[in-house]
């Protein structure tokens, strides 16, 4: 299973409730509100907010092995959102960081062939 972006969220609810043989997030965010509360820090946004989309308290429950891919410098989702969903998974997981990579620049020949690595092996290379 593959989520990215908003769709992350969507991918670690369906990894939580369903089997797969492995879960990868690109870009991915603990929860809506917490990026919003980034973005749009000058607004009191939780009560404009139906769904949070609480990625950090529904990721304990996907056992699958997790590949967390995220660009250094995503402006979209920050980095730290990744790095906080990625603390708050069980084993096994791993998290890859590529450091040229934004939030619409970050797939290439190399991360297809390193998330097909992943999925094919069902393991953390």
């Amino acid at each position: 299973m593959l989520g990215q972006s908003l769709g992350s969220g969507v991918g670690v609810h369906v990894a939580a409730e369903r089997p797969a043989s492995a879960l990868v997030l690109v870009s991915a965010y603990d929860s809506v509100l917490a990026v919003a509360r980034r973005v749009y820090f000058f607004l009191p946004v939780a009560p404009l907010i139906r769904d949070t989309f609480r990625s950090d308290l529904r990721i304990a429950r996907a056992t699958q092995p997790k590949l967390f891919v995220h660009g250094r410098r995503d402006v979209v989702i920050a980095l730290s959102h990744g790095e906080a969903l990625f603390a708050a998974a069980p084993e096994p997981k791993r998290m890859l960081v590529l450091d040229g990579a934004g939030h619409n620049d970050i797939w290439s020949n190399d991360l297809v062939a390193e998330i097909a690595g992943f999925v094919g092996g069902g393991k953390a290379p």
